[in-house]
């Protein structure tokens, strides 16, 4: 099963237009867990595309066309295009597990033909050495495959586990851990839903998602005349009743003004532990805070002994070791070659992804230039012809 994040999102209670009454607040954060599907909504899917995958299968396709932009030439050349093959995904650690929907989107792209059975889900704690998804059909096409989907789920893993060791450091306190924006281009829904499978909370998914008055910020309108307090008293004016002012701060003084402008949330920024504590003492409950800057495995329990609401972590999604996850290939399955019966194919026999199981679509993805040597012909010339070939569901 997932696991849960760490506790629920911290709140404010300073929004102006709020009843103030007990219970009244409005989230520090938003959302607080990105659910699989908005995912793959948000991967550059446009409107009207139809398929509830088409995000994620933009984005693995620019992946199979980076790695393969000529065809996968040493498959093409050395392995029969009739063999079938099975393929293990096995961990060579213990891990959280992510990217599962990645996995299967590859080789829906890549070749519908290819059977992707999970073994163990998204969120769970893998042991070293567990199989967590087995594959089955032509043996071209999982080669093809096998970096785009190792990347995706080794990336993934490797920063839901990293979650989780922060979050596991810091269980005892009544705190929410934060991922932050410092993601991959491209990546930032997966990332931070790798986050949540980890155990964190989702901070603000964009700019058009929360306030954020930052250190650049405060240094123009420092030049504009504008004092910190007046920024927050600005942002409250503009702001919609649903989204807290959030400014980030380093020292006691700007605390103070913070807090004269209204702020909802202050971001104790690259502050020792220490001055963190100092700064939540002086704030005595009036906003939310939320250490951030400079927070590693080897002192997030210090900064959490402070009294901080929330710790935001850059790392969790820019400096996350890829988990180790391999991919063990083995012959069989249905329409498994016969040694001597059907030897490797050579320049100008059917190309391998035009083949596939009798009835399928072979591998869709990869197409062989007409120009280039016939048309099915398999050769070094091989190029992505269609980039938009194909959407299994």
């Amino acid at each position: 099963m997932p696991r849960s994040p760490l506790h629920s999102v911290p709140w404010s209670k300073h929004a102006p237009g709020f009843d103030q009454g007990p219970g009244a607040c409005i989230p520090l954060v938003t959302p607080s867990v990105i659910p699989a599907h908005s995912v793959i909504q948000g991967l550059g899917e446009e409107p009207g595309a139809g398929s509830a995958n088409a995000g994620i299968h933009s984005l693995v396709r620019a992946a199979l066309r980076e790695d393969a932009p000529h065809g996968d030439l040493t498959t093409q050349a050395l392995i029969a295009p009739t063999l079938h093959a099975q393929a293990d995904l096995v961990t060579r650690q213990r891990l959280v597990l992510a990217g599962m929907t990645t996995l299967h989107a590859v080789y829906e792209v890549l070749d519908p033909t290819v059977e992707v059975t999970a073994t163990e889900a998204d969120g769970a704690t893998v042991e070293a050495g567990r199989t967590v998804a087995t594959l089955q059909g032509p043996a071209c096409s999982i080669l093809t495959g096998e970096r785009v989907a190792l990347n995706f789920m080794q990336h993934l893993s490797g920063i839901a586990t990293l979650t989780a060791r922060f979050c596991d450091a810091v269980r005892p306190f009544p705190l929410t851990l934060l991922d932050t924006r410092k993601t991959l281009p491209g990546m930032r829904h997966l990332e931070k839903q790798a986050v949540a499978l980890g155990g964190g909370t989702n901070h603000r998914l964009s700019l058009s998602d929360g306030w954020l008055i930052k250190d650049n910020h405060l240094d123009l309108l420092a030049s504009q005349g504008t004092t910190l307090a007046e920024a927050c008293r600005q942002a409250r004016a503009h702001a919609s009743r649903d989204l807290p002012v959030c400014v980030e701060v380093s020292t006691l003084e700007q605390v103070e003004q913070a807090l004269d402008g209204g702020a909802d949330v202050l971001l104790l920024d690259n502050m020792s532990p220490a001055l963190v504590q100092r700064a939540v003492t002086l704030i005595k409950g009036r906003a939310r805070t939320e250490a951030s800057g400079g927070i590693t495995l080897d002192n997030v329990r210090e900064y959490a002994a402070t009294g901080v609401d929330a710790i935001s972590i850059g790392a969790l999604t820019h400096s996350a070791p890829a988990a180790d996850i391999g991919l063990d290939m083995r012959p069989g399955g249905a329409g498994r070659h016969s040694p001597g019966h059907a030897p490797p194919p050579s320049p100008g026999q059917a190309c391998p992804w035009r083949s596939g199981r009798p009835g399928g679509q072979g591998h869709a993805f990869l197409r062989t230039q007409e120009s280039r040597g016939g048309a099915g012909a398999c050769s070094a010339n091989s190029v992505i012809q269609r980039p938009g070939c194909h959407d299994a569901g």
